[in-house]
């Protein structure tokens, strides 16, 4: 059925994905307030299965590569956003402390991190919901 190329796990700190590899840009826009994120098309499908899907030949293509995804969180994709970029074990954010130094950044780091998980679960991304799951273990 297709292409049987294994979607990246990121566990390996040096995957395998070259700078020359990450091609074109796409704009994702995100969740009901349409929230726009210009992304590489390549480093997308290298980690998720579901952008790898999109982009392929067998969904319908425009010139304008704009991916509706108005069901999706703003703040979760801050989180993917952000993790595609820097694969960084620690999440960070712009618009967030993540440094939990009282209850209440705690919680709202849960929150946050719950919604990237199940964000990350949808959009088919292990390497994101590994590095969430590391995250909740340190914190």
């Amino acid at each position: 059925m297709g292409d049987n190329k294994k979607i990246c796990d990121c566990d390996k700190r040096n995957h395998s994905l070259l700078a020359h590899e990450y091609g074109q840009a796409a704009i994702i826009r995100v969740g009901a307030e349409e929230r726009d994120y210009l992304l590489h098309k390549g480093l997308l499908s290298h980690h998720s299965r579901y952008f790898k899907n999109r982009f392929s030949s067998r969904w319908p293509q425009d010139d304008t590569a704009i991916i509706n995804v108005p069901d999706d969180d703003a703040e979760a994709f801050d989180i993917f956003f952000s993790w595609l970029y820097t694969h960084s074990p620690y999440i960070t954010s712009p618009r967030y402390n993540f440094h939990a130094n009282t209850p209440d950044d705690v919680e709202k780091l849960y929150r946050v991190l719950a919604k990237a998980y199940i964000l990350a679960d949808m959009l088919q991304i292990p390497g994101l919901k590994n590095a969430i799951t590391d995250r909740y273990i340190t914190t």
